[in-house]
């Protein structure tokens, strides 16, 4: 079990057992019929050509599984099994398959069977370039330590040397010694190499197939594979891809709410120096003049006015920089802000946002944006985009009515503003925009701090 913070990593365990095969001979009583013994001569042999074929080619397979918990993180669920979590899924598996150079096999050539290597082969295979359609399967023997024969299909074994680039139809490839070579020494080692997005498909695919979402508290996954050690590596590797996933998404959500929020805390140097300039323009003894009942009562309610004011003023303006930000192409550009919204539901439509750029961003390496394997992300883009632009819109009207009421309060502030002196209400405006701008500074610095002590939940 290895140790993962649930607040920023997918928990797992993962567990294997041996697929069940089995050999049905017949009873003894089957024999009876037999008038000689070249008749049990021969079935004796006709089963023990059934043993032969079956240890040749029905390899048993260990069953690798691996639970992710639905454990809610705040406003974020870990995984789930919706088209966005397929697609990162699918990824994952991709980078697994490079990662662990999973497009190609290791067997060691034997009489009867050929047992699979993983982490004992002797000898590495690099695709450094990919040719044409990569089916090919080699028969190699060491030579020396420097060279190595080579066999591709019915041709001639032919010298190769270690370290050193080749090209075929296949592409440019490399075949390098890996530590187990001296134990391997006269043996014939086959290298099977297959086109590493079949292979990607191929696993994928057989996730989904064995995957397990009947206990609304965990998906479980599991791999058949004739190598327990490589299917553990596998699912390894896939839970480990998820994680990071996870943490980038989280980590560039935060870096752009906090960038933001920083620009608009320098903002109000210029704002307060502005305002200290305008106070010290007063006379000293406006300045420590008693303030009225009317004054009083009236920056009481400005307080609170302010306060709502400068809430619905952010949020608007989030809002409006969102409502711009989808008229852009959603798979290129990083989302603005939303930091003053607090809103969970935006947020985790950003995340999926940001997760699914850096999908793009992954396939890119491989394919043209006009290839079909960008055809989900872009559905799931459009998806998104009208999903956002229905919750922009509920908090927009929200916002309007509570901006009825801030306007219905400042009607009344008004009024009280005309029971003062001329030279009392222009203090009291100063204090009024004096409030203003601390209330401003507090919600944005209150912003960032949940942001921050959020990331450092995650990291412990």
């Amino acid at each position: 079990m290895l140790h993962m913070n649930q607040e920023e990593s997918i928990p797992y365990q993962l567990r294997h057992r041996q697929e069940h095969r089995s050999i049905k001979v017949g009873e003894a009583r089957a024999f009876r019929f037999a008038v000689s013994w070249k008749t049990y001569v021969f079935v004796l042999v006709l089963l023990l050509g059934a043993v032969f074929f079956y240890l040749r080619y029905k390899n048993p397979a260990n069953v690798v599984s691996t639970q992710i918990l639905h454990t809610d993180a705040a406003d974020f669920k870990t995984w789930q099994p919706d088209e966005l979590g397929k697609l990162k899924l699918r990824a994952a598996v991709a980078t697994a398959v490079k990662d662990l150079n999973l497009a190609v096999r290791y067997q060691k050539k034997g009489w009867i069977s050929n047992p699979e290597l993983f982490n004992e082969a002797p000898v590495k295979f690099q695709l450094v370039r990919t040719g044409a359609p990569i089916v090919a399967r080699f028969e190699l023997s060491m030579k020396d330590p420097n060279t190595y024969l080579l066999k591709h299909g019915k041709g001639a074994a032919a010298e190769f040397e270690f370290n050193r680039i080749y090209t075929t139809e296949i592409g440019s490839w490399m075949i390098t010694r890996m530590p187990a070579y001296a134990a391997y020494d006269g043996q014939t080692i086959i290298i099977d190499v297959q086109n590493p997005e079949l292979v990607t498909e191929k696993l994928f695919i057989g996730l989904l197939s064995e995957m397990d979402t009947n206990n609304p508290g965990f998906t479980q996954f599991s791999v058949k594979d004739p190598v327990q050690s490589r299917g553990e590596a596998f699912l390894n590797k896939v839970i480990s891809q998820l994680n990071t996933s996870l943490a980038e998404e989280r980590a560039t959500k935060a870096a752009i709410d906090i960038k933001q929020l920083d620009q608009q805390l320098l903002a109000f140097d210029d704002k307060v120096d502005s305002l200290q300039a305008e106070l010290n323009a007063l006379s000293r003894t406006a300045r420590d003049s008693e303030q009225s009942p009317a004054a009083t009562n009236y920056l009481k309610l400005a307080r609170e006015s302010e306060v709502a004011r400068n809430e619905i003023a952010f949020k608007r303006s989030a809002l409006e920089g969102l409502t711009r930000y989808l008229k852009q192409d959603l798979l290129t550009v990083l989302p603005p802000s939303s930091a003053a919204l607090a809103d969970p539901k935006l947020d985790a439509l950003l995340r999926q946002l940001i997760a699914l750029q850096s999908q793009s961003q992954q396939l890119l390496q491989s394919h043209l944006r006009t290839d079909p394997a960008f055809k989900p992300l872009v559905q799931q883009t459009a998806k998104i985009r009208t999903l956002m632009t229905q919750q922009i819109g509920s908090i927009a009207a929200t916002l309007q009515k509570r901006s009825a009421v801030v306007e219905a309060s400042d009607v009344r502030a008004a009024g009280m503003l005309q029971l003062m002196a001329p030279m009392e209400q222009k203090l009291v405006l100063l204090k009024r925009k004096q409030l203003n701008y601390e209330n401003q500074y507090a919600f944005l610095l209150k912003r960032k701090e949940e942001i921050l002590l959020k990331q450092a939940a995650q990291k412990t």
